[in-house]
């Protein structure tokens, strides 16, 4: 399977799931079982990167896609969120 492209992050497979880098961390979609609904659905997490020693790395989990697109739309909007926060309302010109 290629790699996917959705704006400013490239999808690339990672064992069963999906996985991109961003300008401050990982993305990551996976298929699993949502106990709620009982049903197979697709999950995201962010992991926070950190290339200086002692940095507190953190994790955020997001629950319940009903495809693999709409996880990785989600994702992707969650990145430009993320860069305007870190950058006062600007996005950086640069694509990760």
């Amino acid at each position: 399977m290629a790699d996917t492209v959705i704006v400013g992050l490239t999808w690339q497979r990672y064992g069963l799931g999906q996985l991109a880098k961003s300008t401050h961390g990982y993305y990551l979609v996976y298929r699993n079982f949502d106990k709620e609904m009982k049903t197979i659905r697709w999950f995201a997490e962010y992991e926070t990167g950190s290339d200086r020693f002692g940095e507190q790395v953190s994790r955020i989990e997001f629950h319940g896609f009903d495809n693999l697109e709409d996880a990785q739309a989600f994702c992707e909007k969650n990145a430009l969120e993320v860069d305007r926060t870190l950058h006062g309302g600007a996005v950086p010109f640069e694509t990760p």
